[in-house]
């Protein structure tokens, strides 16, 4: 009808017709998800020099965001369902906030690592909720799929802008200033972010785009209107008497008796039919709006780990492979940016700042060719071999950090920024069209709860086995054998693609 198409136009459309500006402001709310969560490994020349940090100390900072996730994701994922996505985003904008304001006037070790805590609770939650928000905001379909690459491609571009300027503008500023200055811009930041959470929530109450169907629901209200209004004419037809009965002969009176008879419970049933299915209608309408924003209507209200329980067994094989390849990439690219600005200071006799801004390259190559690669994937569905090209390339890249220091740094952190974005662009949106989009909270809480194992675990052992061992070659062992585990996953789903498709 006209009244639901305006309806559906000024909410946003359906799944696949939502306004795509929106999400500039979720994105930008991710933002100092990265600029903060590389504070640590950008300031760690100052760090070690002004507050006597080890590198254990730099690994630990790092782990520590990691350590709320196995709590907290699964808090979070009640909480998506309970209070709504926009909720969430608005609420861990605010929790990330705090924490860079404590981690800006830390006066020692503790301290810091406390804020990273809390940190690591807003942060890693904000980016399953995105994660969550964008593979239900175009849904699972092979369009969808399309437009759902080229914007992760986009957002992931933008946030790891942020861990590029992190590299760029924190060790400038405590190199012109002082180490507590460089610090409070963190926290300036993440308001900036807060801000645009905030807005996005106002807007959302506004135009519901992460309620389900809300347009189709009025869409639906609006037909059923015009049903009870055409049923009912029809009736008042069929019962009125006519103004002047026509004379009709004594031998067919009885069948048109009868006839009538007919026709009257026929319109009787048309009526009970209609007000049944309104009823019906209305209290399926009401059972969803009692689900709120967090698009999750259809789910019963079982508690939260019973949900996560019965979507995990039925989650396919490929799910658990590309979420194994994520947790490699991962804690391979997020470690080894992490320690790469001291390798390249003491290994490529840099100075911090251009140890920095070398390593800052990696965040800039993938702000650069992540939209491009999100594009190419969305159009040629090679994720599985953009997978295999990107586990072979960062195992080359810690081949070469191992056996020579003449290829210049800035090489090899153009091709890990590269292959940042096959991970972001290629692996990340294959989890939304792998899983049926009623559990993509849960697959991607899953698949978060699953790579933080590995993000916690890997700073640390690469920080002590740098202090234990005085020389990095142990690390880039390590590194070595995680990048080479990723190849075999790869390559096993591979075959799987080839023979499941």
């Amino acid at each position: 009808s006209d009244m639901a198409g305006k309806v559906q136009n000024e909410v946003g459309g359906g799944r696949g017709d939502k306004p795509i500006w929106p999400l500039l402001l979720v994105v930008h709310a991710c933002f100092p998800v990265f600029f903060c969560y590389e504070t640590a490994g950008a300031l760690s020349p100052y760090l070690e020099e002004q507050m006597n940090f080890s590198d254990k100390d730099i690994g630990l900072l790092y782990s520590a965001y990691s350590i709320p996730v196995f709590v907290f994701l699964l808090i979070g994922a009640y909480l998506t369902q309970r209070i709504g996505i926009s909720w969430c985003i608005t609420l861990y904008s605010i929790i990330i906030s705090f924490a860079n304001l404590l981690i800006a006037f830390a006066p020692n070790f503790p301290m810091m690592f406390l804020g990273m805590i809390l940190f690591g609770i807003g942060a890693s939650s904000m980016w399953t909720v995105l994660n969550v928000l964008l593979g239900q905001w175009f849904g699972n379909s092979e369009e969808a799929a399309k437009k759902l690459s080229t914007t992760y491609g986009l957002a992931s571009a933008w946030v790891r802008f942020g861990s590029f300027s992190a590299f760029i503008v924190l060790p400038f500023v405590a190199n012109r200033a002082n180490l507590s200055v460089a610090l409070c811009v963190p926290f300036v930041v993440s308001l900036t972010a807060t801000a645009c959470a905030i807005v996005f929530k106002i807007l959302d109450l506004k135009y519901g785009w992460t309620v389900v169907n809300q347009a189709q629901k009025l869409d639906e209200s609006a037909y059923m209107s015009e049903m009870e209004e055409v049923s009912s004419s029809h009736v008042q037809e069929s019962l009125s008497s006519p103004p002047s009965p026509p004379v009709v002969p004594q031998e067919l009176r009885s069948s048109i008796d009868s006839q009538k008879s007919i026709d009257l419970q026929s319109s009787a049933d048309l009526q009970v039919s209609t007000d049944a299915l309104t009823q019906q209608k209305n209290k399926q309408n009401n059972e969803e709006e009692k689900a709120g924003d967090g698009m999750m209507h259809n789910k019963t209200q079982q508690p939260m780990y019973i949900q996560l329980w019965t979507a995990v067994k039925n989650f396919p094989v490929s799910f658990w492979l590309i979420s194994g390849l994520i947790a490699v990439f991962i804690s391979d690219l997020y470690t080894t940016t992490a320690f790469m600005t001291k390798i390249t200071f003491e290994s490529w006799g840099y100075s911090p700042v251009k140890a920095a801004k070398a390593t800052s390259l990696v965040c800039m190559v993938n702000f650069i060719t992540a939209p491009a690669v999100g594009w190419v994937t969305g159009k040629t569905k090679f994720r599985v071999k953009f997978a295999i090209l990107g586990t072979v390339c960062l195992f080359s890249i810690h081949l070469v950090f191992a056996t020579t220091h003449k290829v210049p740094a800035a090489v090899l952190a153009s091709l890990l920024g590269f292959t940042q974005s096959i991970m972001d662009t290629a692996l990340f949106p294959a989890i939304a069209l792998v899983c049926n989009e009623n559990v993509h909270n849960e697959a991607y809480t899953l698949n978060s709860f699953m790579y933080n194992i590995l993000l916690f675990a890997a700073p640390t052992v690469v920080g002590e086995l740098r202090d234990a061992e005085g020389t990095w070659t142990p690390v880039h062992a390590f590194f070595l054998v995680i990048s080479g585990s990723g190849i075999i996953v790869a390559i096993i789903l591979k075959f799987m693609d080839m023979k499941k498709g």
